[in-house]
């Protein structure tokens, strides 16, 4: 699923990707993995990474600005408390884009913080790789 926020002049992208993450939880993953919100969180982004009709969204049309939004806050609802403020500066800034607006360039250096630390996290946690590139 590739997710493009524009945030001033920078495009950050968002790829979501699978990296053998079935593998990772049948030979124990991290110490994390046993806990059940990771679990449930790992479970959505592996759903989302193969969601088409989330994929093909248009975040240009209003209708598809929601499914992205959706999208995630779903994620946000599981996420592990340690990014849980990651994800409230990306649905914030993913709103104040569908609204027309354009971040400061220190919130552009915030926004792509909390998208590497989605990303790692994903990947450490999740064995599912977010490809943030802006």
């Amino acid at each position: 699923m590739v997710i493009l926020i524009g945030v001033g002049i920078v495009t950050t992208v968002l790829v979501l990707g699978d990296d053998a993450s079935n593998d990772r939880r049948d030979q124990g993953g991290s110490s994390r993995q046993a806990k059940p919100v990771i679990d449930l969180y790992c479970l959505k982004v592996e759903r989302f990474e193969s969601d088409e009709a989330l994929e093909n969204a248009d975040e240009n049309t209003e209708e598809g600005q929601q499914q992205v939004l959706e999208a995630f806050e779903e994620l946000e609802s599981s996420a592990p408390d340690e990014l849980k403020e990651d994800y409230a500066l990306l649905i914030d800034a993913f709103e104040a884009f569908s609204e027309g607006e354009q971040p400061e360039a220190a919130d552009q250096a915030k926004l792509q913080e909390a998208l590497t630390n989605i990303s790692e996290d994903a990947e450490e946690n999740c064995d599912v790789t977010l490809d943030t590139s802006s």
